[in-house]
């Protein structure tokens, strides 16, 4: 919209769009940034002071539990071995424990007999399986062009659009990834999957609902700019059929060339796959060590001081976008 505006000389009605459309952005990106941020302050701050640890792969195999309990991750937070009898979620397992504790402070003569009869169970972290005819008017046939863009817009949208949804998705995907992994059932693990898709979409709830009808009517009166080297592509529409269809019967007689043997291959797949792998790598290598049988435990849980909630210094914003709590009640791990 501003350079349409530019294109057409900064009229008033669409100098006043454009402002609206910005409006609508800064508006954005309160909204997408509050909500990850009050997520990511749960998982990190309140979450730490209720003394819940990482679930990192707490009863990844506690279904091998029983045939082996020697195997990697078959202990779990409570210290005792994966029993199916004996796994809770994290709200029944602390509430349990709480139990336990308190019949020990009031019995403490009886506290070895509490500890061996009052089974709190374990929690269990991960679940494996979750994973016609056109009524036209003389709107619909008009058409507007952009006159490109100046070096001066391209430098104003990196700073207004391209780095502030950088830095949106950076923390998306981070603070998504550890809302998730700290999902230990399937039916939570749907519900928060669908949060985060609402989240990424505030900016289309925006533009569709809020944004005057007058801005997605001149949006898709657009034409697509024409970039250069696709020249045939954007020719295809002025030929004739006689043509495209001796152009088709010469492509079928050419032999396959490395450009259509790459188009086998799914890039924006493998860019997803990877991305997903960096960012649980990310999670693991933040909130998990590995343990004594081999398998990823949560590393030392501290109360936090204070329920502020602040980007750790040692951290670049904008490389990492990620939050993290650096200052501790004590130095004596609460688990």
């Amino acid at each position: 919209m501003p350079q349409l505006a530019r294109s057409a000389g900064y009229p008033k009605n669409l100098v006043i769009l454009c402002i609206r459309c910005y409006t609508f952005l800064v508006v954005n990106y309160i909204c997408q940034g509050l909500i990850l941020y009050m997520i990511a302050k749960e998982e990190l701050v309140w979450d730490a002071f209720a003394g819940q640890m990482f679930l990192c792969d707490f009863g990844r195999s506690a279904g091998d539990c029983v045939d082996d309990p020697t195997g990697p991750n078959c202990v779990g937070p409570g210290g005792t071995t994966y029993a199916p009898a004996r796994i809770y979620s994290w709200s029944v397992w602390s509430t349990r424990i709480y139990v336990r504790d308190a019949l020990k402070a009031v019995f403490p003569e009886k506290a070895a007999e509490i500890q061996e009869l009052v089974d709190p169970g374990e929690s269990l972290g991960v679940n494996e399986h979750a994973k016609s005819i056109r009524g036209w008017s003389e709107m619909d046939l008009c058409k507007l062009k952009v006159a490109g863009m100046p070096l001066a817009w391209k430098i104003i949208n990196i700073f207004l659009v391209v780095l502030p949804k950088l830095l949106l998705w950076s923390l998306t995907a981070q603070a998504g990834i550890t809302f998730l992994m700290e999902t230990s059932t399937i039916d939570d693990l749907v519900v928060n999957s669908v949060a985060l898709a609402f989240i990424l979409q505030i900016d289309e709830l925006l533009c569709s609902e809020l944004m005057p009808e007058t801005n997605r009517a001149i949006v898709d009166m657009l034409e697509d700019y024409e970039l250069q080297g696709y020249e045939e592509a954007n020719t295809v529409e002025q030929m004739k059929d006689s043509e495209l269809l001796e152009e088709y019967e010469e492509k079928l007689k050419r032999d396959w060339s490395w450009m259509e043997l790459a188009n086998f291959i799914p890039f924006k797949l493998l860019l997803v796959t990877a991305f997903t792998v960096l960012f649980v790598e990310l999670y693991y290598w933040r909130n998990c060590v590995r343990g004594p049988d081999g398998g990823m435990v949560s590393k030392n849980m501290h109360y936090p001081q204070s329920t502020r909630f602040s980007c750790s210094a040692q951290y670049s914003l904008v490389a990492c976008a990620g939050f993290t709590i650096t200052e501790h009640s004590s130095t004596r791990p609460c688990w």
